[in-house]
């Protein structure tokens, strides 16, 4: 059985949980025989090794004017150059981790049509929500259902538009759109009145690519109910929740290096508006007199941009906050185990997240947002603390609390259990794998979903 796994990015880039995931999974499906091969868009074709695993690269049209080109059904350049891929390759299976422009509709249909399977794992909500956070007008949970009037509205409203005019613009006919696209006309006022049209295009993608797949991996309940609201049938989807590659309590604690005695931090992640590291820094300047110190390692964007600058700036300000430089996946654990808590502020509903369960294999307490897959895993009051991820002043009375409370802070390290490991999660794919190639799915159509019926959108 050979498999092609297709994330994000990958290294030497600059990358997050989902690539840690394939990395970890990769690894595991060989050491048990399964021939694998990462391949990742990027800026060149280019073919290397990443510690034992095969890693390909593929390029595609590269900028685009046209805002259609992020709605439609794929790169077609890009197809080609998979294709020719799959070619020298021979896979069996393409497991999807990613469903951009480069690994898309336009890309799984031509797989299909070879023989190839497909599979996909969500990993994260810009898969199916154009606002990207699957927060209905960027505060509330959101169902996920693709519903063109309410997605729009949302949509423009992410982008600035006042919530009033981003509902009257949800409301333009899709054929008004499509009158403008096919005058040629872009950019300013003409996208507002396309956007319906291109909303519905990526709902089409969306419906007929989660269609196309044999089996569709869900790392955690929200997105399972998404998926089925959105008409995928049950049996198509493989609820799996992630797994951290140390299983807890198998890296030998390093030296301590925390900073006096007070309470001690850690965020791990991308320094990006969805991971929340601005709200950290809001609720410690609320408490300046508590003895507390955060330390954060980042994953820092490629290009400058400007959100990770501002919080650059401010973390040169508070003597209280340490910049580190990031940690290799496989550091992570060993690198938690020195502090006190870690902090999950995501401002997304994750899928995960992969840095919950390394806290965990830590033996450390998280401080998380309770939202999508941090609340399905962190137990309040038991193993950490979930709260509001838009109210720094809860995250501060919380920090204040630990800090003052040092019974409090150890009976949430009690509560701590192991995660589960990528082990479990690699059976499961290997067993997926084999289901897939043994049988001919009977829930897989190129027509795409019919959703099931449901009641009006609020």
């Amino acid at each position: 059985m050979k498999v092609i796994h297709i994330p994000y990015s990958f290294p030497p880039d600059p990358f997050g949980g989902t690539e840690v995931y394939v990395a970890n999974l990769a690894r595991l499906l060989q050491d048990r025989g399964i021939e694998t091969l990462v391949c990742a868009p990027g800026e060149t074709p280019t073919a290397y090794r990443y510690g034992e695993l095969r890693v390909r690269r593929w390029t595609g049209t590269g900028v685009v004017d046209d805002a259609a080109y992020a709605y439609d059904e794929g790169d077609a350049i890009g197809c080609a150059q998979f294709e020719r891929i799959v070619d020298e390759e021979s896979p069996d299976i393409v497991h999807f981790h990613s469903f951009t422009a480069m690994a898309s509709l336009r890309l799984a249909r031509r797989l299909v049509e070879r023989g190839v399977r497909v599979t996909f794992t969500y990993h994260v909500p810009t898969v199916s929500c154009l606002r990207g956070a699957m927060l209905l007008w960027g505060s509330v949970p959101c169902d996920g259902r693709l519903l063109v009037e309410r997605c729009t509205a949302c949509t423009a409203h992410g982008k600035g538009v006042p919530r009033a005019l981003a509902q009257a613009l949800g409301r333009i006919p899709v054929r008004i759109g499509e009158a403008v696209q096919d005058a040629k006309l872009s950019g300013g006022a003409w996208t507002g009145l396309r956007l319906t049209r291109l909303v519905k295009m990526r709902h089409d993608s969306v419906r007929s690519f989660l269609a196309l797949a044999d089996r569709i991996v869900a790392p955690s309940p929200w997105v399972t109910e998404m998926l089925v609201a959105n008409g995928v049938p049950i049996e198509k989807v493989l609820a799996c929740p992630q797994g951290v590659a140390v299983a807890g309590g198998t890296v030998p604690p390093p030296a301590a290096e925390r900073r006096g005695g007070g309470l001690s931090m850690a965020f791990l992640g991308r320094l990006d508006p969805t991971k929340g590291v601005d709200v950290l820094l809001d609720a410690l300047a609320l408490i300046p007199g508590v003895d507390a110190s955060l330390d954060i390692y980042p994953v820092l964007p490629r290009r400058n941009n400007p959100y990770a600058a501002a919080i650059l700036a401010r973390i040169a300000k508070d003597p209280r906050v340490r910049l580190l430089p990031a940690v290799a996946s496989d550091a992570a654990v060993a690198a938690m185990q020195r502090y006190h808590l870690v902090a999950v502020p995501s401002q997304w509903l994750e899928t995960g997240p992969l840095v919950v369960l390394e806290a965990f294999a830590a033996g450390v307490p998280v401080l998380g947002s309770n939202l999508g897959g941090i609340a399905d895993r962190v137990r309040h009051g038991v193993d950490g603390l979930l709260l509001d991820p838009r109210r720094p002043v809860e995250w501060a009375e919380s920090i204040r609390r630990l800090a003052e409370q040092p019974a409090s802070l150890r009976a949430l390290k009690a509560g701590v259990r192991a995660p589960r490991t990528m082990d479990e999660v690699c059976a499961s794919m290997i067993e997926m794998y084999r289901d897939v190639l043994a049988s001919r799915s009977e829930v897989r159509s190129p027509a795409g979903l019919v959703p099931a019926p449901l009641a009006p959108a609020p």
